[in-house]
């Protein structure tokens, strides 16, 4: 069985919905190169990862996937269908 790498990890933490510091990836077997381990997420993988903290604030990096924004009810993605068949009118045409 292959050994999970550091970046799989990060990767699987992310994904979960949860928020990564350099302290927790450090005390969960992750690394101390968290930064450079989200730099090649986001610019290998194309991972859309944010830092919560802003100047001003803590001083410490803190990362979150940044996931799509849920479309409203109203919001179709593609337009009712033009025809009423369903499946079972289809297979009873062909018999």
């Amino acid at each position: 069985m292959k050994k999970e790498s550091q970046k799989d990890r990060v990767i699987r933490w992310l994904k979960s919905g949860e928020t990564l510091t350099p302290l927790e990836a450090l005390d969960n077997g992750m690394g101390m190169r968290l930064g450079a381990i989200i730099h090649t997420l986001r610019h290998e993988e194309q991972m859309d990862i944010v830092n919560l903290n802003k100047k001003g604030g803590p001083n410490y990096a803190e990362y979150k996937l940044k996931t799509a924004p849920k479309p409203d009810e109203n919001y179709k993605l593609f337009d009712e269908p033009k025809n009423n068949f369903t499946a079972y009118d289809l297979d009873k045409k062909w018999k």
